[in-house]
């Protein structure tokens, strides 16, 4: 009988160790593997980082300086490989969670000013085409399906919203929807997200988020168009708070749901009927950090003088945890059953139970020791091949492992 229980307390505490082990595990902070600077010693403004095959693209932006290129890195070593800076405006710059860049194959597009569009090779670090819309305004972001561009533009005044298509391959340029001003209230066209209906159609969902800034009073609409067959399917008007501007974003499309938020509600319609299944208030508006849907959930960050980060079950719109969180943070990514994003409030890197809602960790910039002002830029990409996260502190390109 001794053996027994002087076996199963030696079992016991090998379980111990092993729990402990993998706690450590998980709780440690991300281990360094590069770090590589992105402009000597001056800080310098940055991109969301770009993954392709062994590269990841950086951007060297300094206010005030004309040349602004993007530089591609060994995503293994930090190793500076090529740059690229043919724009057609001296000092066109960008950065910031609204220049969304798309990667198909080997191409990169993008907008700087919301007016001109570039799509390079990254194979070689050459320009593919580049479109100037002059005499327009834009929208910084675009979003994309397969080998088609989807970008806004807009008439001095803001008085009409165009929204364009553009395959990668050629550069030309066509619209397909056009809004215009209603009484007082303005458009504002985002770009869409799509869906394939039941008989083949690509539907395109996106809002036009109409607003008064005299009585400040908004009447966005969820609009659905079907690419396919050229038309309009529906016009929704959402009802919204007189405060109802705020952040927008396109539309998340998840199973036969559409997400959106506008200023302070998230909400989920019926993409087919353009029927509301619910709405969900929350206590502010959504911020910088956006909404994500990963593992059966809906991400979603909020800013203000209380900034938080909420997980709600995609179906129902039930809250399944609130935690503390940084304002004018990165937007999220997700990989592993964890919410990454780099928390501009507080300057950290912050690691996320997807789950739970349990902090992992809160990382601080290794180089502050070095330049107080070298804080986490509000930029994260995980590259999913390797599981690293590539990110930057206004001083240097760095390079973490996840866990």
């Amino acid at each position: 009988m001794k053996n027994v229980v002087k076996y199963l307390l030696a079992f016991i505490i090998i379980l111990s160790y092993s729990c402990n082990k993998d706690d450590n595990r998980i709780a440690k902070e991300p281990e360094l593997v590069w770090s590589s600077p992105l402009k000597g010693d001056t800080l310098v403004l940055t991109m969301k980082p770009v993954i392709y095959q062994n590269i990841v693209l950086h951007s060297q932006v300094v206010l005030g300086n004309d040349y602004t290129p993007i530089v591609a890195y060994d995503k293994n070593t930090g190793e500076k490989l090529w740059s690229w800076h043919d724009y057609f405006i001296v000092g066109e710059v960008f950065y910031g969670s609204n220049h969304k860049m798309i990667l198909y194959e080997n191409y990169l597009t993008f907008s700087t000013n919301g007016k001109n569009v570039y799509t390079i090779d990254l194979s070689t670090g050459q320009t593919v085409w580049r479109t100037p819309n002059d005499g327009l305004g834009g929208n910084r972001n675009i979003s994309s399906l397969e080998n088609l561009i989807f970008h806004v533009t807009l008439l001095p005044g803001r008085s009409e919203y165009h929204l364009n298509i553009v395959d990668i391959h050629t550069g030309n340029w066509q619209t397909i929807y056009t809004t215009q001003a209603e009484a007082d209230y303005l458009p504002d066209l985002t770009v869409p997200s799509y869906y394939i209906n039941e008989i083949g159609d690509t539907l395109l969902l996106f809002l036009n988020n109409r607003y008064s800034f005299d009585v400040q009073k908004g009447h966005p609409e969820l609009i659905c168009y079907n690419l396919t067959k050229s038309e309009v399917v529906y016009e929704k008007e959402i009802t919204s708070p007189t405060n109802g501007y705020g952040v927008v974003r396109e539309p998340l499309v998840y199973n036969d749901n559409v997400y959106f938020h506008v200023g302070p509600y998230v909400y989920c319609y019926d993409i087919m009927t353009g029927e509301r299944r619910w709405s969900k208030l929350l206590e502010d508006i959504v911020g910088s950090i956006g909404f994500i849907l990963e593992d059966d959930r809906l991400f979603v960050g909020i800013e203000g003088l209380d900034p938080k980060l909420y997980a709600i079950e995609p179906n129902t719109g039930m809250q399944l945890w609130k935690i503390e969180s940084s304002g004018t943070s990165s937007m999220m990514d997700y990989y592993d059953g964890v919410i990454y994003f780099n928390g501009g409030g507080n300057g950290l890197l912050h690691a996320v139970n997807a789950q739970t809602g349990e902090y992992i960790w809160q990382y601080t910039s290794p180089d502050l020791e070095e330049h107080s002002g070298a804080w986490f830029d509000s930029f994260i990409t995980i590259d999913k091949e390797t599981g690293r996260i590539h990110t930057a502190n206004f001083l240097n390109a760095l390079c973490f492992e996840a866990m």
